[in-house]
C-alpha cells in the first residue's frame, strides 16, 4: 500500500460502470420503507390517490432511488471492474470502512 490514498482513488473518477438490471421490479413497498428511513414526504411516492392524480399517473420511487434498485445486495461479493466498488474497497483498505455514498451519476 506505497501509494497514497489520491494516488489510488483518483484514476478512477469518471470512470463508468456497466449497466445492471434489477433483480427486483420496483414496488410500494420498498419505496415506502426507503420513504420512511429517509424521511421523505412527498405523497407521490407513498400515496396512491395523490399520485394517480398527479402528472405520473401513480406513485413513482424518488429519483434518488435508482442508485438502490441495482445494488447486488450486501452479502453479494463486490465486482472488482465496477469503478464504484473498486473505489469503495481502496477506502476500506484505508480506514473508511463506513462510507455512507460514492457520488453516482445516473
Amino acid at each position: 500500500m506505497g501509494d497514497t490514498l489520491l494516488e489510488r482513488i483518483h484514476p478512477l473518477i469518471g470512470r463508468s460502470a456497466v449497466f445492471h438490471t434489477a433483480a427486483d421490479p420496483v414496488n410500494q413497498p420498498m419505496i415506502r420503507h426507503w420513504c420512511d428511513v429517509m424521511g421523505e414526504r412527498n405523497p407521490v411516492y407513498t400515496d396512491p390517490a395523490f399520485a394517480a392524480a398527479s402528472v405520473f399517473g401513480g406513485v413513482v420511487a424518488p429519483p434518488a432511488m435508482m442508485d438502490v434498485w441495482d445494488k447486488p445486495g450486501i452479502r453479494m461479493e463486490r465486482d472488482p471492474g465496477n469503478p464504484q466498488a473498486a473505489a469503495l474497497t481502496v477506502l476500506e483498505e484505508y480506514g473508511f470502512t463506513s462510507t455512507v455514498a460514492v457520488n453516482s451519476d445516473l
